[in-house]
């Protein structure tokens, strides 16, 4: 699930009257207070720019937040069975917490996927398309050890960050003249809060805008924030991305620390390990030929991380996590090599102290093309493959509360039958015959991405590629993975400590 600012579509801000389901999350609350509960995961740059120091203290207290509970849908429109993972491995020592393979109405697939994890639950959260529906639409599931709940979709855009408790963050979206406000995950539902600034004031916003507030929970519990402007439609201005610290006595810091170029823009936003702020950009424009990723922190000029491998079309790096506590590397991305045939393992300091190793385990190069060139229009013979290794999309890393660096990756093998026929001339389009199969590794890497400890799960039949996002938290990881035909999810919830 991607955290970054260039999800494009904005759920609804929810306003429910209702009461929440009981035993979604296992508390009760009132209107404006809640328990906290846990955990977040799952795609051309100028940095700052300057700071201001803008005060915004009317003298009056801040609004008590709004509680926003959960609604159940009735009857449930979801349904999950055991994956079979708690069971394979009950006569010994198993990090399998739980594992469902989650089915919705037939033919939903889904295409945007966010995880947040917790001790006992996962929150899980989906952009999701279906034969019946002309556009995409919103799903929300919460996940537990023997149930899965469908509630209407969860309000806000994004799951964001976590507070050292493991409460949840979530940012909202608001136009010119609305107040800007955030969530916080709590015993059924989510807390609403208003955060007193002047956004079209203070930064430099103009009229016309919509902004994504993103909520980032920093070392000591404060709260910081990342407000990226996307400008309207019509307007060919760059967009931008201010971090807002604070508040102080009286005021907010503000920084302009990004502005997006069209045809680049920012990765990822937020606080490493030693809880500094920093960027990840992409600018596609200066180094075309490679397609650079690059790292800034705030305040200082931005640095190249080296080319690398992308897949065709995935260009973006895992979001790196952060930990609960200061350790080393600050920052750890998994990516894949730039000979684009295993992972590698890259960590960051500073931006001149960086490192690159390589992590044992290999990408799938598929010898049967789905598609061939023929300028004769005669197509090729059939082609049988045998084939393993890691597709696109499936790989992340996690880094739990102690530090650790865990990567996961799906092992996917393929012994298919392509034959081919012309499509249209010039081009051959291949039919395939035989089903994928999987499984699911998790390593503890070093820092120089060697395997400390490591585990495999067989995860059977598989789509090819299988798209998979990862959330930690303390010592759990949850795992988020696409299914092949009638199912659409699985979720699993790791203990890592169980390795």
């Amino acid at each position: 699930m991607n955290l970054g600012l260039s999800r494009a579509c904005v759920l609804p801000l929810l306003l429910f009257a209702c009461t929440p389901a009981p035993g979604l999350d296992g508390g009760t609350e009132d209107e404006s207070a809640g328990t906290s509960e846990s955990g977040t995961a799952g795609t051309d740059t100028d940095t700052d720019t300057g700071t201001e120091e803008t005060g915004t203290d009317t003298g009056e207290p801040p609004p008590e937040p709004l509680m926003l509970p959960d609604v159940p849908l009735e009857p449930g429109e979801c349904s999950s069975t055991p994956g079979g993972l708690v069971e394979a491995c009950a006569d010994e020592p198993c990090p399998v917490l739980f594992d469902h393979v989650i089915a919705c109405p037939e033919g939903e697939r889904a295409y945007l996927m966010e995880l947040a994890i917790s001790q006992d639950r996962a929150l899980v959260d989906l952009e999701v398309s279906s034969p019946s529906e002309d556009a995409g639409f919103p799903r929300s599931l919460i996940v537990e050890a023997d149930a899965v709940h469908d509630v209407e979709p969860f309000p806000g855009v994004a799951f964001t960050s976590q507070t050292n408790d493991g409460a949840v963050l979530r940012s909202m979206s608001f136009n010119a003249g609305e107040t800007p406000t955030y969530l916080e995950r709590v015993d059924g539902g989510w807390l609403q809060h208003v955060v007193d600034i002047d956004a079209e004031a203070e930064l430099d916003l103009g009229v016309d805008f919509n902004v994504e507030l993103q909520p980032m929970a920093r070392a000591d519990d404060s709260m910081s924030f990342a407000a990226g402007r996307t400008p309207p439609s019509d307007d060919d201005d760059s967009s931008t991305v201010y971090w807002i610290d604070g508040p102080g006595p009286d005021n907010w810091l503000t920084t302009l620390l990004v502005s997006e170029k069209p045809d680049s823009g920012p990765i990822y936003v937020g606080t490493d390990a030693l809880d500094r702020v920093y960027t990840f950009g992409r600018a596609s424009d200066w180094w075309p030929e490679t397609d650079q990723i690059f790292v800034g922190f705030l305040g200082d000029a931005l640095t190249p991380l080296g080319p690398h491998a992308p897949y065709p079309g995935y260009e973006v790096v895992v979001a790196p996590p952060r930990p609960a506590i200061a350790v080393e590397p600050a920052i750890a991305v998994l990516r894949g090599s730039e000979m684009g045939t295993s992972l590698e393992l890259l960590t960051i300091h500073d931006s001149d102290d960086l490192g690159a190793f390589d992590v044992d385990a290999q990408l799938l190069i598929e010898e049967c093309p789905n598609k061939v060139d023929v300028p004769d229009d005669q197509c090729p013979p059939p082609c049988h493959q045998e084939v393993g290794g890691i597709a696109a999309n499936g790989y992340a890393l996690a880094r739990t509360g102690d530090g650790r660096l865990w990567a996961l990756w799906i092992h996917t093998e393929l012994i298919t039958d392509t034959t081919y026929e012309l499509a249209f001339s010039g081009t051959c389009k291949g039919t395939r015959t035989g089903a994928p199969s999987g499984e699911l590794h998790v390593a503890e890497l070093a820092q120089d991405g060697a395997f400390v400890r490591s585990i495999s799960l067989p995860l059977g039949a598989i789509t090819n590629p299988s798209a998979m996002v990862v959330a930690a938290f303390d010592q759990r990881v949850g795992v988020l993975i696409n299914q092949p035909d009638e199912a659409m999810l699985r979720v699993l919830s790791l203990d890592v400590d169980a390795i």
